[in-house]
């Protein structure tokens, strides 16, 4: 970051090593990088992996293409309050219509946690962690006219239900792109085609009230069907800090031991939604041992101390 140099770290060119990136790349807690391929390995149905950010080591956690646990998977990887990592695969499961899955970076398992089916199928764009502790994600397909759903995934019971029909509330059809969750705790999303003049719409779904509300459809003036993400422009309740500090040898930053020069960034979250951000700009000096043979006479003197044995 500082020096402005790109490297390349790996081709995702090879089955081996899984091709076709999706989604974010997920900072775990534990200082690693998570991210997802849709293709590669054995029968093409993708992995997930792990990068190292101070080796640049890239490893493979787990190759998709059980045709029951799931494959291709889809968006990004959240990480939830037990630490576990979450996402979706596009197919595969009992149905056929993709599934729910966990993996645990602390013992490498993966889980399979549910199935999508009639109810809501074809799941697409990532889940996100709500300010509650749920997941919640979208289907592109099933549901009331088959046109897809809105879900909520509890990780506490293992429960995942279907929060409102795309086509009874909105008027909607093929949800896209990622969900986000405001300062006001609405969660909101847009709809990629229909709406009440057939150029897509936007909504908010409080998951409180459970109430999902169209707010804007799109029309050609102002862009039509919508596909990318939603951003929160102000009202940021976050703080921000910035540390530049110098070590010896190590440093402890907020439980990880860090070892290398360099730029390190960590959330410290907030039950009332105020997380604060950290950036540490880290300098870390290498101890280094002499060794001095000296001979004296009666005493000698060696940084101040007066040595007479």
């Amino acid at each position: 970051i500082r020096s402005n140099a790109y490297t390349k770290i790996i081709d995702f060119s090879q089955p081996i090593t899984g091709m076709y990136p999706v989604g974010k790349l997920l900072l775990a807690d534990n200082g690693k990088l998570y991210g997802l391929t849709k293709h590669g390995e054995k029968i093409d149905g993708g992995v997930l992996f792990e990068l190292d950010p101070e080796t640049n080591t890239y490893m493979k956690r787990f190759e998709f293409g059980d045709a029951i646990k799931g494959f291709w998977p889809e968006g990004s990887l959240v990480q939830a309050d037990n630490g576990r990592l979450y996402g979706t695969t596009e197919r595969g499961g009992l149905f056929e219509g993709g599934v729910l899955f966990e993996w645990d970076p602390g013992n490498g398992k993966y889980t399979k946690k549910f199935d999508f089916d009639e109810r809501g199928y074809f799941p697409d764009g990532s889940l996100i962690k709500g300010s509650n502790g749920k997941l919640y994600g979208m289907t592109n397909e099933g549901g009331i006219s088959d046109v897809g759903i809105l879900f909520e995934y509890d990780i506490k019971t293992n429960v995942c239900s279907k929060k409102f029909d795309l086509a009874s509330v909105i008027e909607g059809r093929k949800l896209l792109g990622y969900l986000l969750q405001a300062s006001n705790g609405k969660i909101y999303g847009m709809a990629y085609t229909e709406g009440s003049i057939f150029r897509g719409a936007l909504f908010e779904y409080d998951p409180v009230t459970n109430i999902v509300i169209k707010k804007f459809d799109f029309t050609k003036k102002s862009g039509i069907t919508p596909s990318s993400n939603l951003v929160e422009i102000g009202n940021s309740r976050s703080s921000f800090s910035i540390l530049n500090e110098i070590a010896c040898d190590k440093y402890n930053f907020n439980g990880r031991i860090i070892t290398a020069s360099g730029m390190y960034f960590d959330t410290i979250p907030n039950a009332a939604g105020c997380d604060s951000l950290i950036t540490l700009n880290l300098t870390v000096l290498k101890s280094t041992l002499n060794t001095f043979f000296e001979t004296a006479c009666s005493e000698y003197h060696f940084n101040g101390r007066i040595l007479k044995t």
